[in-house]
């Protein structure tokens, strides 16, 4: 009896040697970088976070082509991000002896990068950045204008971009919940991150100069978990590709032999989208923290 039994289990075991040596042998590539992860989010020891903009697109998912309102919602948080570093930058200028304020401008550039890396993954065809200070949309520049206006001191200009980082905190927490692709949903988590450690770097430099800042946006206990946690630092992400997968192989393909069947979308400087795979242009989604058009008060 024992001598079947062990019959059987060889018998077993070379049966399915060969699909097992199948699987092992099916995508050597694949299972090279299975191994492998990479950081995207990386914080200072002030606070400072930037995107490594290099390791984005190896950690991206292949997906849907996006739609018009995903690619207006890309468009949009981008000029949040401008908003951001433009009203960084100007107060950079008023005080010049305040270093955040330079270096975090140069963070929010880097976050302007990231996003167009997205943007550039999906084969948007998108605009060049305004310049600093302008924006086609009139809520985004009134807001801009209001700010500066506000920053008439040092300790102002503090409580003005703190301000700012609560809003995007805000918006970015509520927008999280309607967001579907999975690319998308990653670059918005690295930069609520990113505005969680900023919103502390400056509330640091406001109790330097004995002041305690208090929080306009979010809630009292949500603002306290904030402050009191460490700075986010960036989680390790599986590579899914040597280069990142493009959304469209034929697209590669053509690209390595010289040609190009153009664009999978476009969006205009007001963040209108006026063209998609789909061909849904312009995208339906209307109001306050939804993805696509009206996010944060937006076009």
């Amino acid at each position: 009896m024992k001598t079947k039994k062990l019959l059987a289990a060889v018998l077993l075991s070379m049966l399915t040697l060969p699909f097992t040596a199948c699987d092992n042998e099916s995508d050597p590539v694949n299972e090279e970088l299975a191994i492998k992860s990479l950081v995207v989010l990386n914080a200072n020891s002030e606070g400072i976070t930037t995107l490594t903009t290099a390791n984005i697109i190896p950690v991206m998912e292949a997906t849907n082509p996006l739609t018009a309102d995903e690619i207006e919602f890309l468009y949009a948080l981008r000029e949040d991000e401008k908003l951001a570093r433009d009203v960084t930058t100007a107060f950079a200028t008023l005080f010049p002896d305040s270093k955040p304020f330079e270096r975090i401008s140069l963070a929010e550039s880097n976050h302007i990068a990231a996003i167009e890396k997205v943007l550039s993954y999906y084969e948007i065809t998108y605009p060049a950045l305004d310049a600093v200070g302008v924006f086609a949309d009139s809520t985004r520049q009134s807001t801009y204008n209001e700010l500066i206006a506000r920053g008439t001191s040092l300790i102002e200009a503090y409580k003005v971009t703190a301000f700012l980082e609560e809003e995007s905190i805000s918006a970015l927490s509520t927008v999280l919940a309607d967001v579907e692709n999975n690319n998308i949903e990653l670059l918005v988590t690295h930069l609520l991150a990113a505005s969680k450690n900023h919103l502390k770097a400056y509330v640091r430099q406001l109790a330097s100069m004995q002041v305690i800042y208090e929080p306009v946006v979010l809630s009292a206990e949500l603002y306290n978990s904030i402050i009191t946690a460490p700075f986010a630092m960036g989680n390790q992400y599986q590579v899914h590709g040597q280069s990142g997968l493009m959304t469209n192989t034929r697209k590669r393909a053509q690209t390595q032999n010289g040609l190009s069947d153009g664009p999978k979308g476009e969006v205009n400087r007001y963040g209108e989208c006026i063209q998609t795979t789909y061909g849904e242009a312009p995208g339906s989604t209307s109001g306050e923290g939804r993805v696509g058009k009206g996010y944060r008060g937006g076009r």
